[in-house]
């Protein structure tokens, strides 16, 4: 019964964002990903696979066998728009109704529903969507683990096919070794935590992930490979012309980061600052080492469209936001508890 309430809010959130896709905001390379449907699936794109592929399958086998296509080239584009837009807004009802699977408190739910994040799913034409929902998907796996000492290889199972969606999950894979040991109270040396059959399964699955991308790109054509260190935030400006907007460290660089979290989550930092002494459970302490995985690689990675890649760093809110409304739910009901015992 639950899972069934669970397919009936993903599928009413899923209306919802694409019907509100007119608010959307317009991304760093949404032109890109309406132009890439009409390239052929044998084009790899390595940054973002599985939705490249997503888009276009659901285009050319659903969409315009439907009508949603025009000769006109113009108007074409368009419909492709929409296409990209519908993905997006699918992946934002499985976020939702991820949410509500971590918790259903009003206050955790309410923090997130409303934080500028969700604009990632709303009708948004970009590659963003999917990661992001596979990303809470695989933060409720690792909840389960820890919580009913189930096995840990579905957890990766959904990193990894969140990393295939769009490479920006691999910077979450710390975050799944932190669940890999941990230190004996008693002796205070780190011991695993993990049996040596699971670690064995966790490998195993790893390299068949990895053999599949290689046999990938030795039979496909590749594209999307401008992924080398010049994406970094340089120490220093290079002679000559450059992309380069600012350095480490500068004070255009930290305005910058600063405001993608602004336009991602207004509150979440502020807030995690302030309950960050509230952490306990070993759940949180995950959801804290997620949080430094997105502020760490949203920090080194330089912004080339500068702020019109909003929607590529608002990724640093999806772990902060989760783990402040798992603050603030657990807050409130301390709260509530200590007013019905006062009374």
């Amino acid at each position: 019964m639950w899972r069934a309430l669970l397919v009936v809010v993903a599928l009413v959130a899923t209306v919802d964002f694409f019907s509100l896709r007119a608010w959307r905001r317009v991304g760093g390379d949404s032109d890109f990903a309406v132009e890439v449907l009409e390239r052929k699936f044998y084009v790899l794109y390595l940054r973002s696979p599985l939705t490249v592929y997503c888009n276009q399958a659901i285009y050319h086998f659903i969409l315009k066998p439907l009508g949603w296509w025009s000769p006109d080239r113009q108007i074409d584009r368009q419909e492709r728009a929409k296409a990209v837009g519908l993905c997006s807004a699918i992946a934002g009802g499985i976020f939702v109704a991820t949410l509500l699977a971590i918790s259903t408190n009003w206050f955790f739910l309410l923090f997130n529903l409303s934080a500028p994040f969700l604009f990632i799913f709303l009708g948004h034409v970009e590659h963003y969507g999917w990661v992001n929902a596979l990303l809470v998907v695989f933060f409720l796996s690792v909840k389960h683990h820890l919580d009913k000492g189930g096995p840990l290889w579905p957890a990766l199972a959904w990193l990894l096919l969140a990393a295939s969606f769009h490479m920006l999950a691999i910077f979450y894979v710390p975050s799944l070794l932190f669940l890999l040991a941990e230190r004996d109270p008693v002796t205070h040396h780190w011991r695993w935590r993990q049996s040596r059959r699971e670690r064995e399964i966790l490998l195993i699955m790893f390299i068949a992930w990895a053999l599949c991308f290689c046999v990938a790109e030795m039979t496909l054509f590749v594209a999307g490979l401008d992924n080398g260190l010049s994406r970094l935030v340089p120490l220093t400006f290079p002679v000559g012309p450059t992309h380069y907007r600012f350095t480490f460290f500068s004070l255009a660089h930290l305005k910058m980061w600063l405001y993608f979290h602004w336009k991602a989550s207004p509150l979440g930092l502020a807030l995690l600052v302030l309950l960050c002494w509230t952490i306990r459970s070993r759940f949180e302490k995950f959801l804290l080492v997620a949080t430094a995985c997105g502020f760490f690689w949203t920090w080194i990675w330089h912004p080339d469209r500068g702020r019109g890649d909003w929607d590529l760093f608002a990724n640093l809110a999806l772990p902060l936001n989760i783990l402040v409304g798992l603050l603030l739910a657990r807050l409130t009901e301390r709260l509530s508890r200590s007013e019905a015992r006062n009374a």
